[in-house]
């Protein structure tokens, strides 16, 4: 038995490299026996630095002053951590973006057609400032080799129409007024188109590179398409509607035949009914999505309302009031899917195919310059410049729609989220679908409940009120 088995001394460095942890025992009569052999082991591990004699001693008598004489993974050794850094961040100088509602101070009730986001501004207004990244701080642990402090990453903004960006002090602010977007990482601020009646037969389609402002009805048949956000004042008819911002619709949308209602933002309704919509972020609904497909990045946001019939699609799941009905109507809810992954990706691969096509010939064309002889001419040795140069850009161009893609992904996990609280009833015939596993409500469940993908199968577990 050698000698650290002896008084019962174990040394070992810790997963991290950060920290050297001894086990032992500590008696008046073995103290110096420790000390010795703790040292001898600090020389085996190769410990950079190691504490000297009276140091260890004086270790030890502190840690048996604090601990007692058995000590457990008692730190000996520590390196230095990395210090973290400060990502960048943008402050918005507005309530531009906030999600939530106005709520009635009187009655505390929340006012689904109101949202609490103040979007018009005036030309001038300051929109948000650009707080710079703080670098981290490299570490060092007990071998005394280097622990690279992660790096820092800056706030991405990037200035759209409308929109100046003043570089000394990191600020953006309004050219023109109009109503502020924020979306794909860049501000802009639309200016505003304004139909004083209903969008159809008398006034024509609009089709406007701001924001629309719609005073009455989107009547049948007819078409609204913005860069910005929409907002139509009473109801939206078998009609369809694109929107590059969010879709405010203060009465309903009906839908029928081929006609959609599509918003890169999110969509706040009264109602849906028989209608196709699909969203980037949140569809909110105040009373009822009937026979309907809704398809959102975000989640369905209807705490009071019905979903009766349709398919329903929603990254982040959901808040309902009631799914299905009495008449035992098929209600198929879809939560933690992502239906435009696979297109937005597909979109940046084909984009980075082509690139690394272009990037392809470019080498080709450099090397077959190259080739030929040991001197260039200046006009020869100018084109093949101008070549690295566009090869450069090209790879630059690679690398920021790879990010994209990264990006993507991160964030459509991100916002995965398997299930739907429902605060009222489900009736028979509800189908919940969350991952490969599948639920079809064969009775009444009343809540509130949470349905959540657990352990690999669904489940429905009751909410507590209060």
């Amino acid at each position: 038995m050698d000698e650290t088995a002896k008084v019962g001394l174990s040394v070992r460095v810790s997963a991290d490299s950060l920290s050297v942890v001894v086990d032992c025992v500590v008696t008046e009569a073995n103290v110096g026996q420790l000390v010795e052999l703790l040292s001898s082991e600090l020389v085996v591990l190769k410990v950079v630095s190691p504490p000297d004699r009276d140091r260890l001693i004086s270790w030890l008598v502190g840690q048996v002053s604090e601990h007692g004489p058995v000590l457990k993974e008692a730190v000996v050794v520590k390196g230095v951590a990395p210090v973290a850094p400060v990502d960048g961040l943008i402050e918005w100088a507005g309530s531009f973006f906030d999600s939530g509602f106005v709520i009635d101070e009187t009655t505390g009730v929340i006012d689904y057609r109101q949202r609490a986001a103040q979007h018009s501004v005036q030309p001038g207004q300051l929109l948000a400032k650009i707080k710079l990244p703080v670098p981290g701080v490299d570490g060092q642990d007990v071998f005394g080799r280097r622990i690279r402090a992660p790096l820092a990453k800056a706030a991405l903004i990037r200035t759209g129409e409308n929109v100046r960006k003043e570089e000394a002090e990191g600020s953006l602010y309004a050219v023109a007024g109009g109503r502020v977007r924020w979306g794909g990482n860049t501000l802009s601020v639309d200016k505003v188109c304004v139909v004083e009646g209903s969008v159809g037969m008398e006034s024509g389609n609009v089709d406007h590179p701001g924001a629309v402002e719609v005073m009455q009805d989107v009547l049948e048949d007819a078409s609204v398409k913005a860069k910005g956000d929409v907002e139509v004042r009473q109801v939206v008819e078998h009609a369809d509607i694109e929107t590059g911002g969010t879709l405010t619709v203060r009465g309903g949308i009906s839908g029928g035949g081929t006609h959609k209602v599509a918003a890169a933002g999110s969509v706040h309704a009264r109602y849906i009914l028989d209608a196709h919509v699909e969203a980037g972020q949140d569809v909110v609904v105040e009373r009822e999505v009937v026979h309907s497909n809704v398809k959102t990045r975000g989640a369905l946001v209807m705490p009071k309302g019905r979903l009766i019939g349709g398919e329903t699609v929603a990254l982040h799941g959901g808040v309902i009031g009631q799914i299905s009905s009495p008449a035992l109507v098929a209600t198929t809810f879809v939560a933690g899917e992502d239906f435009r992954l696979s297109a937005m990706l597909e979109e940046k691969g084909k984009a980075v195919a082509q690139l690394n096509g272009e990037l392809a010939q470019l080498e080709n064309g450099t090397k077959t310059i190259l080739g030929r002889v040991a001197t260039l001419p200046p006009e020869a040795q100018a084109k093949l410049d101008e070549m690295q140069k566009q090869s450069d850009s090209l790879k630059n161009q690679i690398e920021g729609l790879n990010g994209e893609i990264q990006e993507i992904r991160q964030t459509s996990e991100e916002a995965t989220r398997y299930a739907v609280e429902v605060r009222g009833m489900i009736y028979p015939e509800a189908i919940f679908c969350m991952g490969r596993e599948r639920l079809r409500v064969q009775k009444e469940i009343p809540g509130p409940v949470r349905v959540c993908l657990l352990d690999d199968r669904i489940q429905v577990i009751p909410i507590e009120k209060g």
